[in-house]
């Protein structure tokens, strides 16, 4: 079993996230495998508490429709490293929950992965109006505009230029929020337009 007292070390980079990721999902109630792979699709990177709880209630998938094995196999991890623990429902289904050592190591987690740039899976909601996203954030802060273009993209967003995005997508509050988190309200426009223009993607 790994050494619990021994902080994760930084070059886990994604494994770590992705454990992170399956063990905040855990850490509140027992789930089975298909209410477990909902949640860890639907919650999406950095997901907030409510975001997580939302996608716990939102009921089984169909395991036929994903490629389960990879879950059922980092299940099987979880289970050999004693963070999580299985018992059988009154059903008979298999429920997952977080053990003792799961939870320890889910707090060591918190403190080494930098949550701050993990990119959001925002709600994606359609504007009638094309909304424009510019940008100019200084080459001193190049982590933040990365992260800024990651999240824009994954948003559908279609990149004009470096620093110029257009889509049908209404700008969720949480960016707005997450923007002022990290200084770069200033930096960023919206606008609405009703047409593309001359605009045109590179």
């Amino acid at each position: 079993m790994k050494d619990l007292k021994k902080k994760p070390r930084k070059k886990q980079g994604r494994a770590a996230k992705v454990t992170m990721r399956a063990l905040e999902i855990l850490s509140e109630t027992a789930m089975s495998l298909p209410d477990f792979v909902g949640a860890f699709l639907t919650a999406g990177y950095g997901a907030s508490v409510g975001k997580m709880e939302r996608a716990r209630g939102g009921g089984a998938v169909d395991l036929e429709d994903i490629n389960i094995r990879k879950y059922r196999e980092m299940m099987y991890r979880l289970r050999r490293d004693k963070m999580v623990s299985d018992t059988r429902s009154p059903k008979g289904e298999i429920q997952y929950t977080l053990t003792e050592e799961g939870r320890e190591y889910l707090e060591a987690l918190r403190k080494t992965v930098p949550r701050l740039w993990l990119i959001p899976n925002y709600p994606k909601e359609e504007s009638e109006e094309y909304i424009l996203v510019t940008f100019d954030i200084p080459e001193k802060e190049k982590k933040k505009r990365d992260w800024l273009r990651a999240v824009l993209k994954r948003m559908e967003f279609v990149m004009v230029q470096q620093s110029v995005w257009i889509g049908k997508v209404k700008i969720p509050k949480d960016l707005i929020r997450d923007l002022k988190e990290k200084n770069l309200l200033d930096c960023v426009e919206f606008m609405e337009t009703r047409r593309m223009g001359t605009l045109s993607a590179e």
